[in-house]
């Protein structure tokens, strides 16, 4: 399959992507910015290079500040993309067996089918809540618990990571603590309930954290909020991407249709375009590293510019083409190295079943201009998405 179609940065609102080039320091000396695809995979993957420890950063906080914040802590310790090891590596392998929890294939497919089959054909409806229920529906049958109180703490601790986000000077420990211990107080709830029953999805993740790993509840909370938190947003954002594809694409919307190789090749290309995450920071340098030439000095952060490394010509020639038959390197957009996202493989999944239904309706814009994106520095996920959809046999 040749390239399917040139886009306009401007028609999607993409002209804020940076231009590659060689890494360079920022407006401070020690900020450097990685733009080209193989420096960012070298940094990625070097051993000197390692995530900014948040454990240690509140510890550090709640000293100076003469407070105790059991609930955030409980919350921070599991946010494994910003851990180390030897922590980082027995959370991960929990998590995947988190992972392999009971879920039919076809659940998304059969959900989503639901939801638009209720949607009223040729007016406008906002996708975006239809796409962040699907990683609950998955979600649910990997914890155990129910999509409702899923999506409860998703908000939750939503809201302490914008916090978190906003910095030292500006952040409110406060409201960040008062919503991490409502998170702590319904979890606790429901390991509780677990355990009166003696079996179930979440008793069998319980057991598996305490005998197999030898986690507290605290460090099960913990890595059970981040898994939550990290996996909804970027997956349901990736899904919302794929429809905003397929109503500006009609080329998008002919591939996603052929079935199997084709299929995946479709969708790693829009992972490439238009995937859910921008940029990944929290990276130091832990001695002097050479990236691109570049000597970059020990002490330095580096900021991890995925869309423009997924524009890089040296990558992906004509980087603003849609061509799914790119024989070009796998996109970072699950990152890559040690804390490479673990949903990555049921994103993909989830992906298919979604574009098998969608490629049965006919999807337009309800409003014009680009897309309605969020105003996040990390993410490229839609506020809003605003469509006119139409079963094709209708």
């Amino acid at each position: 399959m040749s390239a399917l179609a040139t886009v306009d940065p401007a028609a999607f609102g993409l002209g804020d992507i940076a231009e590659c080039g060689p890494p360079a320091p920022t407006h401070h000396p020690r900020i450097w910015r990685i733009t080209r695809h193989a420096d960012c995979v070298a940094a990625l993957r070097n051993r000197a290079v390692q995530t900014i420890d948040v454990t240690e950063e509140l510890r550090l906080l709640q000293r100076a500040r003469s407070v105790t914040l059991p609930g955030l802590a409980a919350f921070m310790s599991g946010v494994l993309v910003a851990r180390r090891d030897p922590f980082h590596r027995s959370g991960r392998e929990f998590l995947r067996s988190v992972q392999s929890g009971p879920t039919p294939p076809g659940t998304v497919r059969t959900h989503l089918q639901t939801m638009l089959g209720a949607a009223p054909q040729g007016e406008p409806i906002d996708l975006v809540p239809v796409m962040n229920r699907l990683p609950l529906v998955v979600l649910s049958g990997f914890i155990g618990l129910d999509p409702g109180t899923l999506d409860r703490l998703d908000h939750l601790l939503r809201q302490a990571m914008v916090d978190w986000a906003m910095g030292p000077h500006r952040m409110s420990l406060a409201r960040m603590e008062e919503s991490c211990s409502q998170a702590m107080a319904i979890i606790a709830g429901e390991f509780a309930a677990a355990r009166a029953s003696g079996e179930g999805r979440l008793y069998e993740t319980l057991v598996a954290g305490c005998r197999t790993h030898g986690f507290d509840d605290e460090v099960i909370s913990g890595l059970l909020f981040f898994l939550i938190v990290a996996s909804i947003e970027t997956t349901a954002g990736f899904l919302a991407n794929l429809a905003i594809l397929l109503q500006r694409l009609p080329e998008f919307s002919d591939a996603a249709r052929r079935p199997g190789k084709a299929q995946r090749e479709t969708v790693e290309e829009a992972l490439r375009f238009i995937g859910p995450v921008r940029r990944l920071g929290r990276r130091t340098a832990l001695e002097p590293i050479e990236i691109g030439g570049q000597v970059i000095p020990a002490g330095s952060s580096l900021h991890i510019d995925i869309e423009a490394a997924h524009r890089d010509p040296l990558a992906y020639p004509d980087p603003w083409s849609f061509d799914p038959s790119r024989n070009s390197p796998t996109s970072l957009a699950f990152s890559a190295g040690a804390h490479a996202c673990l949903g990555g493989r049921i994103s993909r999944q989830m992906a298919g079943e979604v574009l098998d239904v969608l490629a049965g309706y006919d999807i337009s814009p309800a409003e014009d201009g680009p897309p309605d994106w969020t105003a996040h520095p990390g993410f490229r996920i839609p506020h809003t998405l605003m469509s006119v959809i139409r079963a094709r046999d209708a």
